[in-house]
């Protein structure tokens, strides 16, 4: 899990990291956001406080406040195939086939 510019947000992020690593794939890029659902909406400032160094803390938000994923768009398929040049309509055919592969049997809080 990476943020654009590269951070590693795995350690921030516990839940959607284990969510994530429970797919039953071997190879996948996938690209989407993360974020803290709050009344109907999302709270930046919740997904700030996870941003935080003390192991203790983001263990404790993690089951406080659990982020989700939110999956937009597949970069690579399961079988390692680059899409990263294909356009977003046939990588959104990519990303529905993946899913209903690997996410579709079980509730995904991603």
């Amino acid at each position: 899990m990476r943020s654009k510019s590269g951070k590693d947000l795995a350690r921030y992020f516990p839940e959607v990291k284990d969510s994530l690593k429970n797919i039953p794939a071997d190879k996948f890029v996938l690209d989407g956001e993360i974020v803290l659902p709050q009344d109907s909406g999302f709270s930046f400032d919740l997904l700030l406080q996870r941003i935080h160094p003390a192991p203790s803390r983001i263990k404790r938000l993690s089951v406080e406040t659990p982020a989700q994923f939110v999956l937009f768009d597949i970069l690579v398929t399961d079988e390692g195939e680059s899409l990263v040049h294909k356009p977003l309509q046939e990588r959104r055919l990519e990303l529905s086939q993946f899913a209903k592969k690997y996410l579709s049997s079980r509730t995904m809080h991603v």
